[in-house]
């Protein structure tokens, strides 16, 4: 095994979703001037870089000699019922979004700024961020499924991504909803739907 490929791989990971969040904060988009982008390109032009990037990651890791770190039929199962959920609820989580806001193909058609809504209902109501748990659980289920030292090292860096990314994210929400969604948080988790615990008075 190359250690060093391996480091290649997590630092191209870190400087890529470092990227993709300094792209996708309030802090960037308000300081760009519109003469070098319009605001109504920079969702689609965000989306185009983010997919652009990719590549690089992908030949970084094929390049990797990858090892299996174990192999057990009965973890291979549970690796394909966790990519079976996590794409299930995947798809129903994002029909409870408006795709082309989501795409950047609504800013193009109508000028201005998206209005924000507070989602509370469907999958909503049992985790505050149902896409990125199904994102945590696509990237443990094929692990589990491929249990490689290359995987291994993307699900562990792209879940620390995801928390951090949501702790940002809860921000920007708080920041845009005020008590509404302090009270949304007291009452749904956070990434994972486990019950929440009732206070006592």
């Amino acid at each position: 095994m190359n250690t060093l490929d391996i480091w290649i791989l997590a630092i191209a990971l870190i400087v890529y979703y470092v990227l993709h969040s300094l792209l996708a904060s309030e802090y960037i988009k308000q300081r760009l001037p519109k003469s070098f982008i319009n605001p109504r390109f920079y969702r689609i032009i965000y989306n185009a870089i983010a997919i652009l990037l990719l590549i690089p990651i992908a030949w970084i890791y094929k390049q990797v000699d990858a090892h299996f770190l174990f192999e057990v039929k009965l973890l291979s199962y549970l690796g394909i019922f966790l990519l079976a959920s996590g794409l299930v609820l995947m798809f129903f989580a994002l029909r409870q979004y408006d795709l082309g806001e989501f795409a950047g193909t609504q800013q193009l058609r109508i000028p201005g700024q998206p209005k924000d809504d507070l989602k509370t209902d469907g999958f909503n109501a049992y985790v505050r961020h149902p896409l990125y748990f199904s994102g945590l659980l696509l990237l443990w289920g094929w692990f589990l499924y491929q249990a490689t030292n290359t995987f291994l090292v993307i699900a562990f860096i792209s879940t620390l991504y995801l928390y951090i990314g949501t702790r940002l994210e809860e921000q920007k929400l708080l920041n845009t909803f005020g008590d509404a969604y302090r009270i949304y948080q007291e009452k749904v988790p956070m990434l994972l739907p486990f019950p929440k615990k009732k206070h006592r008075n």
